[in-house]
């Protein structure tokens, strides 16, 4: 194999390979890399018309073989790189009581926060985890297409049941994002391997991740992300605000 790569996708591989599972905004922050960069190189060198690495972008990778993938593609001159600066030390966790009883708690009530925070009605609780914009370079990597002046935005979420019922639709139906001039935009229905979309019914107690795919217009501004139950306007809307780049 003739192929080499730099020192930049020494570091990114390192990085994922010490992790295992991460998302590339994390991978991106940990090896000093602009998360654009990060998402079109680790596209590059994994598989689907990459170099076949052993890894999904954003999701996990085999760390032994990228551990080997990098002494037998990067140049001797950098194979002993000096791995990017460590982390800040995570603080102390903190220590919860054992629960003595099985059911969930009950929900969040907060209705208003920001992109990591879980809001909540009665029955749900919504947790924003990230959201991408741009995604263009995973969009297309998926094998799919944007037309001129569209953008790819790819937002995470994971839903808690709270309710005694099981929750039967698809957990992101009533996942909208708002722009700057007020626009309300609706999922798509495109899907990639890599950020695997929400399957419907959340069982009483259940916690389940999904990824929705959204096409905005490229010079749109997001400004919110928005889930709305109009089924049940009682427990109201969930609302994260997108601060300005």
């Amino acid at each position: 194999m003739d192929q080499r790569i730099d020192h930049v996708d020494v570091r990114l591989l390192s990085t994922l390979a010490e992790a295992g599972r991460a998302s590339i905004v994390d991978v991106a922050l940990r090896a000093g890399v602009d998360p654009r960069e990060a998402a079109a190189r680790l596209t590059a060198l994994g598989g689907q018309g990459g170099m076949g690495l052993p890894l999904l972008v954003g999701v996990e990778c085999d760390p032994q073989g990228i551990r080997a993938a990098v002494t037998q593609l990067a140049p001797p001159a950098i194979q002993q790189a000096p791995p990017p600066p460590p982390p800040p030390p995570a603080a102390a966790p903190i220590q919860h009581p054992v629960p003595r009883y099985t059911a969930p708690p009950p929900a969040p009530r907060a209705s208003r926060g920001k992109v990591g925070q879980k809001l909540g009605t009665d029955t749900l609780s919504v947790h924003l985890v990230e959201v991408m914009d741009p995604a263009d370079f995973l969009f297309t990597a998926a094998g799919h297409t944007l037309t001129e002046g569209q953008r790819a935005i790819i937002v995470h979420t994971e839903i808690t049941n709270h309710g005694a019922e099981t929750f039967t639709v698809l957990p992101d139906r009533y996942l909208v994002l708002i722009t700057d001039d007020g626009q309300v935009i609706g999922k798509s229905d495109a899907t990639m391997n890599s950020r695997p979309a929400h399957r419907a019914g959340v069982a009483p107690g259940e916690t389940v991740g999904g990824h929705t795919i959204f096409l905005l217009p490229e010079p749109a501004r997001l400004t919110a992300v928005r889930w709305d139950d109009d089924a049940d306007p009682d427990n109201g809307a969930l609302h994260w605000e997108i601060p300005a780049p």
